[in-house]
Formats: structure tokens, sequence, C-alpha cells
């Protein structure tokens, strides 16, 4: 009995000495992304971290934490006769808050529908998520896509990490072509020989010349001027687009106004006494400017040739509006009278001859600018 009591004390060292604990070796993965290790902040057995103390076989409380997962805790057990036992888990992700910063090129209007934001996740298209500032979403690949009325929609992949911070999803919206038209009006109508008129458009931002393509526009602050012949130009002024709006080009353009030039076709030397329209009784001059589509009733008068009456229309055109006369000549006649100091009133076949077709010297009238005889001289107090 003694002997075996021995024995049995001897074999307890030999027994002790025999144990081996374990070094720990983890290959801890995530949700996403999917099938990577990660190394965790915090891994522990029973509190101690595994990545500093080995383990002797037996049964441990795992603790592993890692920013953007949830924590694992769970129950292991590590077997004798382990020099290395691993330990392979999956962390789930926590959900992660959603934030936008979306600037644009130009700022919408109000009046256009609000912003609308989605999410798919690229290995399952089908379920498309709306979000909108603050929703919690999974870490994951999607299929991100921005639409906005006016621009220009946005699809691009998008990876949410796992992180314990905000995911601010950040772009920019760019503006979509709108139809450019014009609307160009006139005070008088251009004659069939006049050009076209001509709009330029200048990017004011960048000072580029705009050179359009099938009547569209960028949206964007623009320098127009708006030319024609003979028609004052307009410009250049400030025109700006708006997204999501009809760019018209509006303008009215005016005809330049024009002097009257009478281009006198005589052979003889005409001296014009005067030139009058007779709708207003205002003497014209080579001085005056008229608007095309004006209309003068001219009553020309001349020292030794006729009295004529013609009608002007100013008409569109550059520079003096020339309106060709040909006055006709008038015979002289002299007429001396003794008595010459009262008034008196020369008629031709009872027509009264007017007075700047008359020239009087001392008490003698002569020269009467008439192409027929004299046939009678009637005094305006009796003959």
């Amino acid at each position: 009995m003694r002997t075996l009591i021995l024995c049995l004390i001897l074999c307890i060292p030999a027994y002790s000495q025999s144990v081996t604990k374990s070094e720990i070796e983890l290959k801890i993965s995530g949700e996403f992304p999917n099938g990577e290790y990660i190394s965790p902040e915090i891994a522990t057995l029973d509190g101690k971290d595994v990545n500093e103390h080995t383990f002797a076989p037996g049964d441990y409380e795992l603790y592993v934490s890692e920013p953007g997962f949830f924590p694992l805790t769970k129950k292991v057990t590590i077997p004798q006769s382990k020099e290395v036992f691993v330990i392979e888990e999956k962390l789930v992700t926590k959900p992660r808050r959603i934030l936008f910063d979306l600037t644009y090129e130009l700022s919408p209007p109000q009046e256009l529908d609000p912003i609308k934001i989605t999410l798919s996740p690229v290995d399952d298209p089908t379920q498309e998520l709306t979000i909108k500032p603050g929703d919690m979403v999974k870490p994951n690949s999607y299929w991100l896509k921005i639409e906005k009325p006016a621009y220009r929609t946005i699809e691009i992949t998008q990876h949410i990490w796992p992180d314990e911070r905000p995911h601010t999803i950040e772009q920019k919206l760019y503006t979509k072509q709108v139809k450019l038209s014009c609307k160009i009006t006139h005070d008088v109508p251009p004659p069939s020989d006049v050009g076209p008129y001509r709009i330029s458009i200048v990017d004011k931002k960048t000072q580029v010349p705009l050179f359009l393509q099938r009547s569209y526009i960028r949206p964007g602050l623009y320098e127009v001027t708006i030319e024609q012949p003979y028609y004052k130009t307009i410009g250049p002024i400030d025109f700006y687009v708006a997204p999501g709006r009809k760019a018209v080009i509006q303008g009215h353009l005016i005809a330049y106004e024009r002097c009257l030039d009478l281009q006198i076709n005589a052979r003889d030397k005409v001296q014009v006494v005067s030139v009058i329209d007779s709708s207003t009784k205002k003497a014209i001059t080579c001085y005056d400017t008229f608007r095309p589509g004006e209309k003068l009733n001219l009553q020309l008068k001349f020292r030794s040739h006729e009295t004529m009456n013609t009608v002007v229309e100013f008409v569109v055109g550059q520079g003096s509006q020339v309106v060709p006369i040909s006055p006709q000549p008038m015979q002289s006649f002299v007429v001396k009278i003794k008595d010459a100091k009262e008034h008196y009133d020369f008629e031709v076949d009872l027509k009264k001859i007017e007075d700047h077709h008359l020239r009087r010297e001392g008490g003698i009238l002569f020269d009467t600018y008439k192409e027929i005889v004299i046939k009678k001289l009637r005094k305006n107090k009796g003959f």
C-alpha cells in the first residue's frame, strides 16, 4: 500500500510538466468587406489579450471589438495538445449614419422638384433604397444614384466602409443644357436686301465666346450682343440662363435715324428758298433726322423754278436718304410800275404769283418768273 501511494506522488509532477499552453491565432473577418481578415482593436480571452498571452487548455470567454462592428462575446474551449489554437469568427457590421455634402454648379431654382438619392447593393441591384440625411445604412458596396431635375444624373459606385463615424456622400451636380430660342423684333421691318441679325454670346466668367450647337446652351451668366446692319446695336447686356428654364434672348432693334439729302437734277443753277413739311409747317434742314417709316409732305420752293410738292417716306438704310428732284425752270418777265409804294398782288390767269417768285428793288418790281405772259395785274385794294 505504501509503495502504491509513493508511485502516485512521484507521478503528479511528471503530469504537471506535460501540460502545454497554446498560442492564439485570430482569423477575424467582417460582413464587409466579405472575406477580408481584420486585426481587431481588442481580442481577449477572460480579459487577457490573445496577442500577448498563451493559454492552457480549458474554457474561456472570448471578447472581440473593432470600430464599425458589433462586439462579439462567446464561449470557446481550448483543447489539450494544441500549440496554436485558431479562433475564426465573423463580425457583424454596424449601420452607419448617412450625411450629404452636395454642391451645385449653379444654385437650383426653388420651384424644381427635390433631389432623389438611392443606394442599390452591387450584389443585388433590385434592392434599391431611397435615402435621406440621417438614415442608417449597412456598410456595403452600392450603386449610388443622384437625380435632380435640370441637372445631370450621377451614377457611380459608393463604398460604405465599416466605421463609427457618419458616412458623408460628397458630390457636385452639373446642369443640363437647356433649349435656347431668340425673339428679335424691329421698330421698322428690315428690307429684304438687309442681312440677318447676328447674336454674339460670351461667357461672362471666362470671357470665352460661345459657339452654339443645336440651339442648346448651358445655364450660366453670359454677355449678349445683337447686331444687324442699319440698326442700333444692343448690348453687350447680361443674360442669365437658369437651370431647368427655357432660355429666350429678346431684343428690339431700333433703326438708325436718317437725314434728308435733296439731289437736285437741273441744267441751270437752282436756288432753294425753303423746304417745309406742309403737314407740320416746320422748316426742314439737312441736320434734321427722321426715323425710318416716318413720312414728310415736302413743299420745295425755289427762286427761279416752280414750287414742288412731294412725299418722302424714310426707309431703313445707312447715312442720309437721297431724294432726287428735278425742278422746272420759269421764264423771267419784267413788270415796271411807277407807283410801287403800295402792296400789289399779281395774278396770272387768275392764279396768284407766289411772293418768292417776285423781286422788288426801290419802287420798281421786276423779274416775275412765269412761263406764260402776264395778262392782268390786280392791286389788292382794287384795280
